[in-house]
C-alpha cells in the first residue's frame, strides 16, 4: 500500500485569525487517495485543536470563542525585504518549525509528500515547510497544488523547492498528470466531486469545527475574484449527501459549527440550498452554521432567510462591496444599495436582528477613493447592519490584478508578496496605511452605534476629511477629533 503525507502550511502574514480554516482542497484529495487504495495521514499546521500541538504548548485545549474561531499561536519572525517597508511586524502563524520536525520524525517516512498552498502572499510559509520536509526525508518527492501554485505556476516552480508543481482544477488533465506521478491506476472520474460522499474529518484526531463545501466554482465573474480561474464549472454535490455528511458529524464527532466556504452557496437556491436546509431539519442536526465566504444578497429570497434561521446560520456575511453605482456596474451589478435593503428586511422578517448581520465593504479597489468607501460604510450603517471592511488585495489573473498592473501599483511579474493586503495601500495615490487605519476605526465606531441603536451620523465630507488626515470634526457631546490622530475618541452622543 502506498502512503502519502498531505500537509497544509503554517501562515505567514502581517495578521491571521482562525475563521474555521480548514485545507478544503488537501481533504478532497485526501478523499480521493484513499479510493485509490492508498494510506494518507494529513499534518495541518493550523490545527489549533491538534492533541500533540496542544501538548507541545503545555495546554488542555484551545482558546476559543462562542462560534468556534479563535487565534493562531503567533511567532515573529523577520520580513522578507520586499516588505521592509511595511511598519507592521510579520508572524508566522500557526505550528513551529521544531513541531511539525518532531512530527515529521515520528512518522513512516512516505511514497510521496503533496503540500497545499493558500493565498499567493503566504508563499514563505509553504517554501519553509518543503525545505522542513525535503531536509527530513532527502529523496521524496514533494508535489505542490493549490491557490498559489495555480494562481502564480512559474513563482512557485522557480522559488518554492519542490520537485512537482501542479496547478489546478483538480479535474481532468491535473487529475491524470498526479495520478501518474504517484504510479496510481485509474484516476478519478470527471464527475469525482459531484459524487464525493464526504470529506474525510477521521484525519482530525481533536475536531472542533468543520469546513462544508457543496459546490466547486461560481457562476459570476466579479472583477477582483478568481473563483472562476481556480474553478471554471459550477459543480455540486448532491443535497442530501451534504446533509448526511453535517448530520454524521455533529452526531459521532459532536461537531456543532460548521462554515459553509461555497462562492456560490445560494445559486438556484431551490435546488441546492433549500434542499440542503430541509434535509438538516429532517435529520434533527442541532448546530451552528456561519457564511464567512458572503452570501449573494440579490439571493437572500423569504424563503432562503426563513430556511437560514431555521437551521440555525449564527454568521450571516452579506457581499455587497460597494455603494457607488459605476463601480457596481462595472464589478459586474452584483448587488445594490436597495438590493442590501430588501435582504435585509427579509432576513428580519425570518427572525434576524438587523445588527447580527455582516455585510462586506471593499477598500483600496483601483482608482477607488476614500469618499467611495465612507459612503458605503454610511449606506450599510444607516440600513442597521454592521460592515466588515476588507481591503483590496490583486489576486493574479483577475481583472483587478490587471486594472492594478496598468495603473502602476506594481509590474506584471510582481512579487506575490507586494499583493498582501497591509502593501497595497502604501503604494496607492488614495489610500495610505494611516487611512486604512481611520477607515477601520470608523467601521468599529459605526458599528458599536448600530448595536447601540444610535443612528445619527456625521456628514460624508467630514468623514473622508478625517479619514484622509485633512480635517477634524466634532459630534454631539463628544470631544474634537483631529487629523493625526488615528483613532476615534470620545464619540459616544
Amino acid at each position: 500500500m502506498k502512503r502519502f503525507l498531505l500537509i497544509d502550511p503554517w501562515i505567514t502574514d502581517f495578521a491571521a485569525y482562525d475563521f474555521w480554516i480548514k485545507p478544503l482542497g488537501l481533504l478532497c484529495l485526501a478523499a480521493l487517495l484513499r479510493e485509490a487504495g492508498a494510506k494518507v495521514e494529513l499534518l495541518d499546521c493550523l490545527d489549533r485543536h491538534d492533541p500533540g500541538w496542544l501538548a507541545w504548548q503545555g495546554w488542555n485545549s484551545a482558546r476559543e470563542r462562542w462560534d468556534g474561531t479563535g487565534k493562531f499561536h503567533r511567532e515573529p519572525i523577520p520580513k522578507p525585504p520586499v516588505l521592509a517597508d511595511v511598519p507592521r511586524r510579520f508572524c508566522r502563524y500557526g505550528w513551529t518549525p521544531g513541531y511539525l520536525r518532531s512530527r515529521l520524525r515520528q512518522m513512516e517516512r512516505p511514497h510521496a509528500v503533496l503540500v497545499t498552498s493558500g493565498m499567493t502572499y503566504w508563499y514563505p510559509g509553504v517554501r519553509e515547510v518543503i525545505s522542513k520536509v525535503k531536509k527530513e526525508w532527502p529523496g521524496v518527492p514533494v508535489l505542490l497544488g493549490g491557490i498559489y501554485a495555480t494562481l502564480c505556476p512559474e513563482h512557485a516552480t522557480r522559488e518554492m523547492g519542490a520537485d512537482y508543481v501542479l496547478p489546478g482544477p483538480l479535474s481532468g488533465e491535473s487529475l491524470r498528470q498526479l495520478w501518474d506521478l504517484l504510479e496510481l491506476q485509474a484516476p478519478p472520474s470527471p464527475q469525482w466531486f459531484a459524487e464525493l460522499e464526504s470529506l474525510p474529518y477521521d484525519l482530525y484526531p481533536n475536531l472542533r469545527s468543520a469546513a462544508v463545501l457543496t459546490g466547486l466554482g461560481c457562476p459570476f465573474r466579479c472583477s477582483f475574484c478568481a473563483s472562476g480561474i481556480l474553478q471554471p464549472q459550477l459543480v455540486r454535490r448532491d443535497p442530501k449527501v451534504v446533509a448526511a455528511e453535517i448530520a454524521t458529524l455533529n452526531r459521532s464527532r459532536g461537531v456543532v459549527h460548521f462554515a459553509f466556504f461555497d462562492d456560490a452557496l445560494l445559486v438556484a437556491a431551490e435546488k441546492h440550498f433549500l434542499p440542503i436546509c430541509e434535509e438538516l431539519r429532517r435529520l434533527g442536526v442541532h448546530a451552528s452554521f456561519h457564511t464567512p465566504n458572503g452570501l449573494h444578497i440579490r439571493m437572500i429570497t423569504p424563503d432562503v432567510a426563513e430556511a437560514m434561521a431555521a437551521v440555525n446560520f449564527r454568521t450571516v456575511r452579506l457581499s455587497f462591496e460597494t455603494s457607488n453605482p459605476e463601480r457596481q456596474r462595472a464589478m459586474g451589478s452584483k448587488a445594490s444599495e436597495e438590493d442590501l435593503a430588501l435582504a435585509l428586511e427579509r432576513l428580519e422578517s425570518a427572525g434576524y436582528r438587523r445588527n447580527e448581520v455582516g455585510v462586506y465593504v471593499l477598500a483600496g479597489l483601483p482608482g477607488q477613493g476614500a469618499g467611495e468607501v465612507v459612503e458605503s460604510l454610511l449606506a450599510v450603517a444607516r440600513l442597521g447592519a454592521k460592515a466588515s471592511l476588507a481591503i483590496f488585495s490583486p489576486i493574479p489573473g483577475t481583472a483587478e490584478w490587471r486594472k492594478s498592473v496598468e495603473s502602476g501599483l506594481f509590474p506584471a511579474d510582481a512579487d506575490p508578496l507586494l499583493g498582501n493586503d497591509t502593501r497595497v495601500p502604501l503604494r496607492s495615490p488614495q489610500f495610505d496605511l494611516s487611512a486604512v487605519q481611520r477607515l477601520r476605526d470608523l467601521t468599529r465606531w459605526l458599528n458599536r452605534r448600530v448595536e447601540e441603536g444610535l443612528f445619527n451620523f456625521p456628514d460624508r465630507e467630514s468623514l473622508v476629511g478625517w479619514v484622509l488626515g485633512e480635517a477634524e470634526f466634532r459630534l454631539a457631546g463628544a470631544e474634537a477629533v483631529g487629523g493625526t490622530s488615528g483613532h476615534l475618541r470620545g464619540m459616544g452622543a
